[in-house]
């Protein structure tokens, strides 16, 4: 208990899943959350289990694709709270059925490149402004473990490894200050969350072009789901110690979360 006392982490991607139960373990360690995400009614579930918890819960309704609400974002937790400590970007977005990159649509492109990395870049540049000023501060980025092995759709795939580079970049671009601003990624696996859920179903109820089921099979012969599926609570506890100061010596370090089916 009490590993983020005071420290003031937005959570995105805060209304289910994993960024739901992030959010819940920040603030069961003393954290004031800010919790982003579409869905209010939602994020105020989730801000509910935030102060059972102990910690303190801000609810901000942000479509990180809109630049202005993911800037209005980290400008309203500064603007409550006075700093920030922690960005977790954990909004992401899949499409039904893994489409490989020969057979991907447009609009999926659009959909996916506009949440994952674009929306990621807007709150993550908001937030490094601050941390800049402030001389300390800390990004976590959840990206894939179809960043390092390919098993995701082509879009997502791509869109993921975005986000591993864009972790080694920022804990580049501060390593030479001190104290320092650090970025950590992590790489989940399978884990059990609607979207997962959501995927499966697309899967069973044959809803795969042709080329989408041809490599779902390849992929069930490589991918994560053969060694485990986790729980967002395996993940979150994770999120927990990236978090927190026991952490302080990872800096741009990228760990898969996934049962060792990278091994």
């Amino acid at each position: 208990m009490g590993r983020l006392d005071g420290k003031v982490c937005i959570v995105t991607g805060a209304s289910g899943g994993i960024g739901a139960k992030t959010a819940e373990f920040y603030g069961r360690e003393g954290a004031k959350v800010v919790l982003a995400a579409r869905r209010e009614n939602y994020l105020n579930a989730v801000a509910k289990k935030v102060r059972d918890a102990g910690g303190e819960a801000l609810v901000v309704v942000t479509d990180i694709r809109d630049k202005a609400q993911a800037e209005a974002l980290v400008e309203k937790t500064v603007e409550t709270f006075g700093r920030l400590d922690v960005l977790c970007n954990v909004a992401g977005y899949i499409e039904a059925g893994l489409r490989p990159v020969d057979v991907f649509t447009d609009e999926e492109m659009e959909t996916i490149v506009d949440t994952n990395l674009k929306g990621t870049l807007y709150v993550t540049r908001a937030a490094t402004r601050v941390f800049t000023r402030q001389g300390v501060g800390n990004v976590i980025m959840v990206s894939s473990v179809s960043a390092l092995t390919g098993n995701g759709a082509g879009v997502y795939t791509a869109t993921k490894g975005a986000l591993v580079a864009l972790t080694k970049h920022i804990a580049m671009r501060y390593a030479n200050k001190k104290p320092t601003v650090r970025a950590n990624c992590v790489c989940p696996g399978t884990v059990w969350t609607d979207m997962c859920r959501r995927e499966l179903a697309a899967q069973e109820g044959g809803q795969y072009c042709p080329e989408a089921q041809e490599f779902n099979e390849t992929v069930g012969k490589h991918g994560c789901a053969d060694v485990g599926i986790s729980k967002a609570v395996d993940i979150a506890n994770v999120l927990v110690f990236l978090a927190s100061d026991e952490s302080a010596c990872l800096n741009g370090q990228v760990l898969a979360l996934d049962y060792g089916c990278t091994l």
